[in-house]
This record gives C-alpha cells, sequence and structure tokens, in this order.
C-alpha cells in the first residue's frame, strides 16, 4: 500500500482519533493513546521498506548516503520518504538537510513513550518536494525506550513509502535496535583496503537477521587513490550482499544535494532497486 493512501491524520486501519493525531486536551490524548497502543497492530504493509543505513566505521559517510538516496528517491517518485537519524553528539543529518531542525528518532520515542500531545504532530503530510528530514541538533546521546522506538518505528513505515535511519556506527543500543528491525541494512564502507578490514571486523559482529536484505556501499574518496574494487568484491561475496560503488560526491552541507545525486545517479539507482524489490 503507497503512501498515497495514508491521509493527514488517518492510518489504514484507524481513524483520526488515536495516538497520532492531535486531539483537543491531554486527557482525550492520553485516553485515546492508550486505547490505540493497547490494540494488537499489524505489520507496515510490505511494500513499505525500513532501511538502516550504518557506517562500519567512523566517517564511512552514513549520513551522506542516508540523505542522497532519501533524495534521490523523493526526486524520482511521487511517493513519502522520510529520512532520520538518531541523535547524538555527532548527529550531521540536520546540517545537510539546509540547516534544518527538530527531533530525532530517540527523541520522538521519548514522545511516543510518555504519550506527549506532541506526538500527534510527528507524521502530519510531508512537504511538498523532498524527503521528511527527522533529525535535530547534536545532543549527548540518550537511551530511548525501546517500546516507544518501536511504535515510531511503526508509524514512520505507515505514513511513508520508504524510511531510511541514519544509524551511524551502530555502537549504542538504539542504533542496533534498527538494525535488527530494518528490512535492509546498507553497510557503509570507504572504498578502501583499510575499509574492507574495518568492514569485515564489524560484519563478523553482526550477522544478518532472518529476512533481512544487506548491501555494501563502497564510497570511492578522491584522495585515497584507486578504489579496492578486488577487495571489495571478496567482502560482498563473503558476506552474500550485492556491492554498490559511489563516487567522490563532496560536502553535502555546502554543495547542490540535486548535482550530487546526478553525479551518483547509477549507484542510487541501484540501491533503490534493491530496497523496493
Amino acid at each position: 500500500m503507497g503512501a498515497e493512501a495514508v491521509s493527514t491524520n488517518e492510518t489504514p486501519d484507524r481513524a483520526g482519533a488515536d495516538w497520532a493525531t492531535e486531539p483537543d486536551d491531554d486527557a482525550a490524548f492520553v485516553a485515546s493513546g492508550i486505547a490505540a497502543l493497547a490494540r494488537e497492530w499489524a505489520e507496515p504493509p510490505a511494500a513499505c521498506p525500513l532501511v538502516a543505513v550504518a557506517g562500519v566505521c567512523g566517517g564511512a559517510g552514513a549520513t551522506t548516503v542516508a540523505y542522497l538516496t532519501a533524495h534521490a528517491a523523493a526526486a524520482t517518485t511521487g511517493d513519502a520518504v522520510a529520512v532520520a537519524d538518531l541523535g547524538g553528539p555527532g548527529s550531521a543529518l540536520a546540517d545537510l538537510a539546509d540547516g534544518a531542525q527538530g527531533r530525532s528518532l530517540a527523541a520522538l520515542a521519548e514522545t511516543a513513550a510518555a504519550h506527549d500531545p506532541a506526538a500527534g504532530r510527528l507524521f502530519d503530510r510531508p512537504p511538498a518536494a523532498g524527503p521528511r528530514v527527522l533529525a535535530g541538533r547534536p545532543a549527548l546521546a540518550s537511551t530511548p525506550d525501546p517500546g516507544g522506538l518501536d511504535r515510531v518505528l511503526l508509524e514512520l513505515r505507515r505514513a511513508h513509502a520508504l524510511a531510511f535511519v541514519d544509524c551511524g556506527v551502530p555502537a549504542l543500543a538504539a542504533a542496533r535496535h534498527v538494525v535488527d528491525r530494518a528490512t535492509h541494512l546498507l553497510w557503509v564502507l570507504p572504498a578502501t583496503s583499510a575499509g574492507v578490514r574495518r568492514g569485515r571486523a564489524l560484519l563478523d559482529l553482526l550477522p544478518p537477521g532472518d529476512g533481512q536484505r544487506e548491501l555494501l556501499v563502497a564510497r570511492h574518496q578522491a584522495d585515497a587513490g584507486r578504489p579496492a574494487v578486488d577487495e571489495l568484491k571478496r567482502l560482498a561475496g563473503e558476506r552474500g550482499a550485492p556491492l554498490v560503488l559511489l563516487p567522490e560526491v563532496g560536502d553535502l552541507a555546502t554543495g547542490d544535494v540535486a548535482v550530487a545525486a546526478e553525479r551518483a545517479g547509477v549507484g542510487l539507482d541501484a540501491i533503490l532497486m534493491a530496497v523496493r524489490r
């Protein structure tokens, strides 16, 4: 089921009077929220992938890949696309998205867990152009309530046709929580011998879950010399995952995102074809 079937304050199986709406008062919100969260939730539509984008090391480019792929998806379809991060001191997604400031998934999970009335404004209709960005200012990392995070991820999938979550290097529990629940995993690594070594070390610790689909996304770095293509292919073969190569695209915070997306178009198309399968 596509996002076009979802109205601003409704999901396919529920009317507007629940935790995703804006009630007239706090008491009404709490009452309706408890009733909604006590129901047996159906799984989101199969055509609504949740894509975790994770780096194998610091600086691998998970944020760049998450935002650039979401931008390309929103630009080439009429679907509602979301891209989010989990907060923390190294959060950079808001900076890439023209400095947009809002709340990260971790902050939204706290809202959902507390039945805060502000939850009613989380997933209004997305803007007309570009992906919805769920990200905030860098802050000290928190440990969100797992149940609240699950509710936010479910609503994220109900309200969009495609959702990307920047998990950074998945060292914290919240990032691993998203990785565990993702339908697709994009492992981002530098296209270098060192990147392959770091990637193999991390991937050995995190085997794929049942039914999850993985891709290795190798980013070329202009100052790193020739990409280690043979080593990348061997790693992809060991993991049983397709390999996608992306060119150097520069700093999205100071450059033209549309130009970067065009430059990386072949690789981005391959990623989008894979996550929509």
